[in-house]
């Protein structure tokens, strides 16, 4: 038996043991029962029993499973994986190969895309963006929508307005602003698991509790896939919970939710946090707050995080949609932010960047043949040529000096 200083030693409570986390537990120092003894660090570590909670080493993720680590100090799948029913699945985006639909996924709505003959593509209820598949509000028979591209209709032109789609464009009010949302629970309540919370337990017949296992085969937890809530483990998105029948949209634990093929997902045009496990308000232009990476995808080229102006000691208090890197926002819109001299593909590569207007030529953005760069701007040399001469008229002429003398 290999002797590990501080357990084992006598105890009457838990202050006498010197292994930090240790408890005194029948007069001996010990870890506890969701908890093991790590010895590079000499102390009790707890294992982690839900998905993106606190840990300090990948050892306490045992149970998220395969293909995920301790990173950040969250358990959470590696890259290229995602979390989804239960486990740390390998994904690819649109265009990618597939077996299955679960094996397709843009980062942040789970009904985005689906695997069509090997290929992933836009599920039959998306449209094609280009970067991105989004839902499409088919007019007359859908109606709600974040943005005017997603009211589709070949009968009439129409526009985004209070969330619905309609041909008056007086109001402006998203969708969202009509929905209670706290910034805070985007993430979810980090849960924590009391070993008496549940049962004790030597095999998983001893959990009486709906979607429990038996953890350690000493304490009744949730399965991975479900989630403690109100003393429940109840499915995450995406899961089919076997115990309890779903018949409409209202009977989803997570809101807003929706019903697809009896499985709870987000309402359209709300996107599943990385634990899904909440449905997030996206933003739906630059500058408004956010949490989460997955707020922002519904602006092209934006992430969730500081603009130049913020103060970083203010840490995640002003969080809000700006342009990624390389990108600079005009009008709402962000731009790639080329340089004269950058390598381009196509002209709506060399897009307008602070009234800086570039083409592409010959795989080089740079100003239309006839112009020269001039402190950064395309002029064209013959422009000023005849301001010049127009000033030269008007300089002259009330002089007296005949229009003919200027040929």
């Amino acid at each position: 038996m290999v002797c590990v200083f501080g357990l084992k030693e006598s105890c009457s409570k838990n202050s006498d043991c010197n292994t930090k986390g240790a408890t005194c537990i029948n007069g001996q120092c010990d870890c506890d029962l969701l908890s093991y003894y790590n010895d590079s660090t000499n102390q009790c570590l707890q294992y982690v029993i839900e998905y993106g909670a606190y840990c300090t080493a990948t050892d306490q993720c045992e149970w998220v499973g395969a293909n995920a680590s301790c990173t950040n100090n969250h358990c959470i799948c590696n890259p290229k994986y995602r979390w989804y029913k239960g486990q740390c699945r390998p994904y690819v985006d649109k265009g990618g190969k597939c077996e299955t639909s679960d094996d397709c996924y843009n980062g942040y709505d789970l009904l985005s895309l689906s695997c069509s003959s090997g290929v992933c593509v836009c599920s039959t209820t998306h449209y094609d963006r280009g970067s991105d598949c989004r839902k499409a509000s088919s007019w007359p028979l859908e109606v709600d929508c974040a943005l005017d591209i997603d009211c589709k209709s070949s009968l009439r032109q129409l526009t985004c307005t209070l969330g619905k789609c309609t041909s008056n464009s007086t109001a402006s009010m998203s969708i969202y602003d009509r929905v209670q949302w706290d910034p805070k629970n985007i993430r979810g309540p980090a849960i924590h698991v009391d070993p008496n919370r549940i049962s004790h337990c030597s095999a998983d017949k001893d959990c009486t509790v709906n979607n429990t296992m038996c953890f350690k085969n000493t304490t009744c937890i949730c399965k991975q896939g479900f989630f403690l809530n109100e003393g429940k483990c109840v499915a995450e998105l995406g899961m089919i919970d076997p115990h309890l029948p779903i018949q409409e949209d209202s009977n989803c634990t997570i809101k807003p939710g929706k019903l697809v093929n009896s499985t709870c997902f987000c309402k359209d045009f709300w996107f599943n946090s990385e634990n899904n496990r909440n449905c997030i308000k996206i933003a739906d232009k630059l500058s408004d707050a956010c949490q989460e990476q997955e707020q922002c995808k519904n602006i092209e080229h934006a992430i969730c995080g500081l603009s130049e102006d913020d103060d970083e000691s203010d840490g995640d208090k002003n969080l809000k949609c700006v342009c990624d890197e390389g990108y600079t926002a005009i009008s709402g819109t962000c731009y790639q932010s080329k340089k004269h001299g950058d390598p381009c593909v196509t002209k709506s590569d060399c897009t307008l960047v602070l009234n800086h207007s570039y083409q592409c030529r010959n795989s080089i953005c740079q100003c239309a043949v006839g112009q020269k760069l001039k402190n950064g701007y395309c002029t064209s040399s013959g422009f000023h040529i005849s301001v010049n001469y127009l000033l030269l008229v008007l300089t002259v002429l009330p002089l007296g000096i005949s229009r003919q003398r200027l040929f």
